[in-house]
């Protein structure tokens, strides 16, 4: 049996001959056809192939992988590179959005600053043109009429005092004197310094006033200075005028030059004229007082009357 088996294996497999011949039966049967041995080969062969097969297709799928992920590295590369190149379009444009944000704000700001400057200065020009439209109103409606007092008894009649003083009583010796005179402190001698009009002053009052009343000025006020003369004319003017409840309102900055006088003349007292029946404001106050009108008489140029006669018909 052994003999067989190393016989058997020496023969590639095969019987030998003389075996073969002792059992035909089993020739056929027990020997492989051609194409049995051709798969046996092929598969064989394909045996010995697989795993050559099998390491190519093992290292073209690597291939295959590193590929793919080579691939997927690139996209991945280039998504991030259009990410960025996204995100760097949508900083400039965001930066280029904010500078134009800027730049509109800039330019919005200057019209703001330009629009209220003139606004500002349309305002001021309102109010300019108010201030000049009411100061102008307040010129037309503020008319100030100056009148010059009647003629004065002292210059057509210079020692009348000394000629019509009767036991210190007044006794009119001509036409043209007044018939009467009010009483005051001092007696006649105290119309030395502040004589009365005459009777010719008095009827040229008249007339002023009725001119005046014909040329229909509405008199709201009537202001006269301390002197006796133009509290006359004041009076008649007042009288004229129709309006009862204009009083005259004695202001001694309305006085005359105090340079022209030697010394300060003595007035009538505000209680002396209303005895005499004379419509005067009792309770006016004089703009310069009748205190600082005489510490400052014997002070007093030329220049500072001007200056003292404007001031006033100003205020």
């Amino acid at each position: 049996m052994p003999l067989a088996i190393d016989i058997a294996f020496k023969w590639g497999g095969k019987k030998p001959p003389e075996e073969e011949k002792k059992d035909p039966s089993t020739s056929e049967s027990t020997r492989p056809s051609d194409s049995t041995k051709t798969d046996e080969t092929t598969n064989s062969m394909s045996s010995d192939r697989q795993p050559e097969s099998t390491q190519a297709d093992s290292a073209s799928s690597t291939a295959e992988k590193k590929k793919q992920q080579k691939n997927k590295e690139t996209q991945k590369t280039v998504s991030t590179s259009e990410k960025q190149n996204s995100e760097s379009d949508k900083n400039s444009k965001e930066s280029t959005k904010s500078t134009e944000t800027e730049t509109l704000t800039t330019e919005d700001d200057e019209v703001s600053k330009k629009s209220e400057a003139k606004k500002k200065e349309l305002n001021e020009n309102a109010k300019l043109d108010s201030t000049i439209n009411l100061v102008e109103k307040l010129l037309i409606q503020r008319r100030v009429i100056i009148f010059r007092h009647g003629e004065r008894m002292d210059r057509v009649f210079p020692s009348w005092i000394r000629q019509s003083n009767s036991n210190g009583s007044f006794r009119p010796y001509n036409s043209n004197h007044p018939k009467i005179l009010p009483k005051r402190r001092g007696g006649l001698s105290g119309y030395d310094g502040d004589p009365p009009i005459t009777e010719i002053g008095k009827i040229t009052a008249q007339l002023s006033a009725k001119s005046l009343k014909q040329s229909h000025q509405k008199i709201s006020a009537i202001y006269s200075s301390p002197a006796f003369r133009c509290i006359e004319t004041a009076q008649i003017l007042a009288k004229e005028s129709g309006n009862s409840d204009l009083k005259i309102k004695i202001e001694y900055g309305l006085f005359d030059c105090c340079n022209f006088y030697e010394m300060a003349p003595t007035f009538f007292t505000t209680t002396e004229l209303l005895d005499a029946g004379f419509s005067v404001a009792k309770n006016y106050r004089s703009i310069i007082s009748k205190e600082t009108f005489y510490n400052n008489f014997g002070n007093e140029t030329k220049h500072d009357f001007y200056r003292r006669s404007h001031d006033i018909i100003h205020k």
